[in-house]
């Protein structure tokens, strides 16, 4: 009995120290109740997607960011508005697994009817298989962090096909 209260204490100490290496950046609840979790462990250099469903753990990829083999890649443009054209940001992180392309996505653009009334961004992931779209779960609450402005560019590389 005692060893099994000693390993079950030792799982839960090696446990806690790892969640405390995990910097959650950027998560989100989808519709379904789901959660996106993006996590940059500034000392490994490793990045972590993690799709969660009640609590546990449906997904997770992970990537070593020192080695040429990188999986996530960022894209997106800003425009800063005047007077031909609205404000307007974009930032998408793609990664592949399994076959299934994965696109985490925020758009926002300023509402050009009452430029001094705040839009609200609009987020989610979308899954693609073979290039088609087969689900956009849009993303309904920030739980941390944003995607808004430049934020993953200091730590993913751009990604130049899209």
């Amino acid at each position: 009995m005692k060893n099994i209260i000693l390993s079950i204490l030792i799982s839960l100490s090696t446990l806690s120290v790892i969640a405390q290496n995990e910097n959650v950046i950027y998560s989100f609840k989808t519709r379904n109740n789901k959660v996106v979790q993006l996590i940059f462990n500034e000392s490994d250099s490793i990045f972590i997607y993690r799709f969660l469903s009640k609590g546990k753990t449906e997904l997770e990829i992970r990537d070593d960011l020192t080695d040429a083999d990188t999986i996530f890649t960022v894209h997106g443009y800003h425009r800063g508005g005047g007077v031909e054209n609205a404000a307007m940001d974009y930032n998408d992180i793609y990664f592949s697994n399994n076959g299934y392309d994965y696109d985490i996505y925020y758009v926002w653009a300023v509402n050009e009817e009452d430029p001094d009334v705040e839009n609200d961004g609009i987020y989610g992931i979308k899954v693609l298989k073979d290039g088609i779209e087969i689900a956009d779960m849009k993303g309904t609450k920030v739980i941390s962090g944003s995607v808004y402005g430049w934020s993953f560019y200091d730590i993913l590389p751009e990604s130049k096909e899209n």
